[in-house]
């Protein structure tokens, strides 16, 4: 019995704190990530000398060896170009168009999920000499192939329905394809599901579209709500916002002006 009684109380206190590390794991997490939902940035308008520039909206943080920022670009003519930059080289932009309904701004980028225009052509012989698949990997206007793509097959987006050219062999295209949909690995771009009106030859697949999103990575914008305060614009956040908080906790200062890799060049600011 003495044993037993043992072994109950050993088993009661390791039960005992796997609900604890449980416990502290959520309330951890809870509390980060309300952290990162309400890490938004304060944009202040600069002026600019561009007669096709409405308003300019900018954020910075920096100090000797990082920097951070945002510049928003309303043009006059209800478009607008966005531009994020963080350490170790990494940025995003989106452009679309804006609507200001009072004190609110909103925005709406271009590309869209389901926007991305398609051609779909038919050949008789394999787009690859890597293996035999009636699909792979599409292009866009310029003819580069894109590799930061996947595809969904016959109306499934399941994992079965799910294709990956890189993984051909592993995972083959099935032998007859009624209709495919493509999705982007790093946001959410897609294309409409697209009817294979062909379904014995091999597809070719062009993207309507300049960009290469291999080394393309636009912030999607949909119905984005801002709120303007006189010459503040709140309600951005930045996509990196551990590198925010890393920032932060390195002491940096807030400025007005963000850095002008790309909108100096379109605002004519000085």
């Amino acid at each position: 019995m003495p044993r037993l009684r043992k072994a109950s109380y050993v088993v009661r206190n390791i039960k005992s704190c796997i609900f604890k590390m449980i416990k502290i794991f959520l309330i951890f997490f809870v509390l980060l990530s309300n952290g990162l939902e309400s890490t938004c940035q304060v944009l202040t308008q600069s002026k600019s000398f561009d007669k096709n520039v409405y308003r300019v909206y900018s954020w910075n943080y920096s100090d000797r060896y990082h920097s951070s920022s945002i510049d928003l670009i309303l043009f006059t003519d209800n478009t607008f170009k966005y531009y994020e930059f963080f350490p170790l080289n990494h940025a995003d932009s989106s452009n679309g168009t804006y609507v200001i309904k009072k004190d609110k701004l909103i925005l709406n980028s271009h590309l869209q999920e389901g926007s991305i225009p398609v051609h779909i052509t038919y050949v008789d012989t394999p787009l690859t000499n890597i293996g035999i698949s009636k699909l792979f990997f599409p292009t866009n206007k310029k003819g580069e192939r894109i590799q930061s793509v996947y595809y969904y097959i016959n109306y499934d987006t399941s994992f079965n329905g799910l294709y990956d050219p890189l993984l051909m062999a592993n995972k083959p295209a099935p032998p007859i394809i009624h209709s495919i949909k493509l999705k982007c690995y790093h946001n959410s771009f897609s294309t409409a599901w697209i009817k294979i009106s062909d379904t014995s030859r091999f597809i070719r697949v062009e993207l309507d579209t300049d960009l290469n999103f291999d080394d393309y990575k636009e912030k999607h914008f949909k119905n984005k709500v801002l709120t303007l305060k006189g010459d503040k614009l709140f309600g951005i956040s930045l996509t990196m916002l551990r590198t925010t908080s890393v920032l932060r906790n390195r002491g940096l200062t807030e400025g007005t002006s963000a850095t002008e890799h790309y909108s100096a060049s379109v605002t004519g600011r000085q």
